[in-house]
């Protein structure tokens, strides 16, 4: 494994449309590798943004080399501009779907499904209806489910009702088939069941009504991750199961300034009317893990974690150590800044790019004049991948050739089961 890993790295965007900065916009890997950023909170809101970012991965592993990205094309689409929306993306049919979304005089309520085509990569509007679905808002959270069924779900959300915000812990279903929305949990009871909200410990069972949570499909249940209410940013953890409607906590929030081995929520925030404080996690399901993006509050930072979903253990990834007395000279020394709302876009590489946000960091370092979380600039952070031949040879080598009285080598005459148990360990904490 290379020196790239476990390293994050500024990656400059070329091209003749360069985005400005953005946040609560929505992107996906698309097929051919490109990467497609849709919408977000710009300072240009008439139409709906889309741009088509290339990656360009290095003919050879050398560390030295890196991606590189640039912006293929930009198209408007004939939709007001608008952030905050719930979206995800079918790859195999190569449709978008998006719902919802906040502009600067609207709560919207629209279903739409872009089809991508296969060669300009432009979404045509295949679907738009203002009818059934979830009522108008923002920051709600979409996901795409084939486990035995061609549908997305959409959790929460929170809408503007005359300055301040309401807050939903809803669940619905859009059926890909037939574009047909379903209430699976309303806002205060589970349909067609009745399962208890508070526990025998008095734990809720139920996540309360928030915004910007991540949600994945996995095994017949829906999962809820974090959020946030208008008071806490929440790093808990609920599932649904769909078959039976029922919801059940895994953990609540821990609640801290600073992060230590796995994300925490922060407490205590003050709701200001027609503001929201931007937190949504950028995440991504990769193989068992979920990967999170979060924020080191203490540092002012981003971190990421590792979450196995096998045995729900959190691990923490990449991290950059910064204390309040040493200042960063430059935006590649602060790492990745705290920000709100950023995407997170898995190549097939296994480069992690993390593209946008609010910035966090304006006020506490005045002197970088780069530090927002600008399209312009991307971080890209390679993930552990499994040893490669050329590594894996050295060990049997070592194994094999070497003698010890000679070079002092500790694998000289080891015996095989051990390399074996060598590489297995190094390969089980891996992606790619």
């Amino acid at each position: 494994m290379g020196t790239k890993e476990n390293v994050w790295r500024l990656l400059e965007v070329t091209g003749d449309y360069l985005p400005g900065d953005r946040y609560g916009h929505g992107a996906v890997s698309l097929e051919s590798g490109q990467i497609l950023v849709i919408g977000g909170k710009t300072r240009y809101k008439d139409r709906l943004e889309v741009y088509v970012l290339d990656i360009a991965h290095p003919e050879t592993e050398n560390d030295n080399e890196e991606l590189s990205i640039s912006v293929a094309t930009k198209y408007l689409m004939p939709f007001e501009g608008r952030w905050g929306f719930a979206y995800t993306y079918d790859a195999k049919e190569r449709i978008l779907f998006m719902h919802g979304g906040f502009s600067a005089t609207h709560n919207h309520g629209q279903t739409i499904l872009f089809q991508i085509n296969s060669i300009s990569k432009c979404p045509v509007p295949v679907l738009v209806s203002n009818v059934q679905g979830p009522s108008p808002r923002g920051y709600h959270s979409a996901v795409l489910s084939l486990e035995d069924e061609r549908a997305i779900y959409s959790f929460g959300g929170q809408c503007c009702v005359g300055g301040p915000y309401e807050y939903y812990n809803d669940v619905y279903r859009f059926d890909l088939e037939t574009n047909c929305w379903q209430c699976i949990c309303d806002s205060t009871n589970v349909i067609d069941s009745e399962p208890a909200d508070i526990s025998s410990n008095g734990k809720p069972q139920r996540p309360h009504p928030r915004s910007q949570s991540f949600i994945f499909v996995r095994q017949g249940c829906l999962y809820v991750y974090g959020g946030y209410d208008g008071h806490s940013v929440l790093a808990d953890m609920y599932k649904l199961d769909l078959a039976t409607r029922t919801w059940s906590l895994i953990w609540a929030s821990k609640f801290s300034y600073g992060c230590g081995g796995s994300p925490v929520g922060v407490g205590g925030l003050r709701p200001v009317d027609f503001r929201i404080h931007p937190c949504r996690p950028a995440a991504v399901i990769v193989k068992d893990k979920l990967l999170v993006l979060s924020e080191d509050y203490e540092n002012g930072t981003a971190l990421l974690f590792s979450l196995d979903l096998k045995s729900f253990r959190w691990a923490r990834m990449a991290s950059v150590s910064l204390k309040s007395n040493k200042k960063p000279t430059s935006l590649s020394s602060l790492g990745p800044p705290a920000r709100g709302n950023p995407t997170i876009s898995l190549t097939k590489n296994g480069h992690l790019l993390i593209i946008g946000g609010h910035n966090r960091n304006e006020s506490r370092y005045p002197g970088l004049r780069q530090n927002l979380g600008q399209l312009g600039h991307v971080w890209s952070f390679m993930l552990p991948r499994k040893m490669d031949w050329a590594r894996e040879r050295i060990l049997w080598l070592a194994c094999f050739k070497n003698r010890p009285e000679n070079n002092g080598c500790l694998l000289s005459r080891c015996p095989p089961h051990i390399i074996y148990h060598i590489i297995g360990y190094v390969n089980s904490d891996t992606f790619a």
